[in-house]
């Protein structure tokens, strides 16, 4: 049976910002030290999360019937989390039996179905929606062009695994064994910092004599390698390369 390639986004994950899935770095810090003593792996841990998270839907959805394969492709986060949170995009690959069980699923539940489209697009004051609010709609009019569009697919995923009680919680709890944040402390330096690499030429030369913030715009304006995890009064000299 033909299978296609539908782009959208993970239903049921809420998002970073705010929510249950925003980092915990409580948990990584020793009694006697504090927050400003580690440095935390966020990227890492957004990754595993949603790389987790992609893996627990498309099982999720599997259970409920619907034959499905779910491909982690990125996380969009928003410029300001205003008005929307992070998402987690993804790629399904679905056959048709599984988009007519879809269209079945729909229209036996009709009724929650519409609740459902009501109160999540129903614009209203500080919020407009760019999609309808009637179940009918969605069912005669978004479905059959649902492999040319990036959104309903992920929407009505969304209803599917909510009416049928999978939550956020639930999400949350089917991966918390397999991410991690990961904290490693930050190191005095007493002498030296040695960051290598090299230019067209492979010379290098060892400059000393950078103290504290000045360390970090000396390097700048080298325009060479980015320094990270360290802050000024952690270092004291530091070897640049011509």
């Amino acid at each position: 049976m033909k299978k296609v390639l539908i782009h959208s986004w993970l239903p049921i994950f809420p998002g970073f910002y705010g929510t249950i899935f925003e980092p915990d770095e409580s948990p990584c810090i020793d009694d006697d030290k504090t927050f400003d003593d580690y440095v935390f792996d966020y990227k890492q841990y957004r990754k595993d999360v949603a790389i987790q998270s992609t893996g627990a839907i498309e099982q999720a959805l599997k259970q409920e019937g619907f034959n499905v394969t779910i491909t982690f492709d990125e996380i969009y986060s928003p410029r300001e989390y205003n008005f929307g949170n992070d998402s987690i995009n993804v790629s399904y690959v679905v056959n048709q039996n599984t988009l007519k069980k879809v269209k079945a699923y729909l229209r036996d539940n009709i009724k929650e179905f519409s609740a459902y489209c009501l109160d999540k697009y129903t614009s209203r004051s500080g919020f407009m929606s760019f999609h309808s609010n009637q179940a009918n709609v969605w069912i005669n009019e978004y479905l059959p062009v649902i492999e040319d569009n990036d959104y309903y697919l992920g929407a009505i995923f969304d209803f599917i695994l909510r009416n049928e009680e999978y939550t956020d919680e639930q999400l949350l709890s089917d991966i918390i064994g397999n991410v991690c944040l990961d904290a490693q402390l930050k190191t005095k330096i007493s002498h030296y910092i040695n960051i290598t690499w090299f230019n067209s030429k492979s010379k290098r030369l060892e400059q000393k004599g950078f103290y504290g913030a000045n360390a970090f715009a000396n390097a700048q304006k080298w325009g060479r390698k980015k320094l990270e995890n360290f802050n000024s009064d952690m270092i004291q000299t530091i070897n640049l390369p011509q």
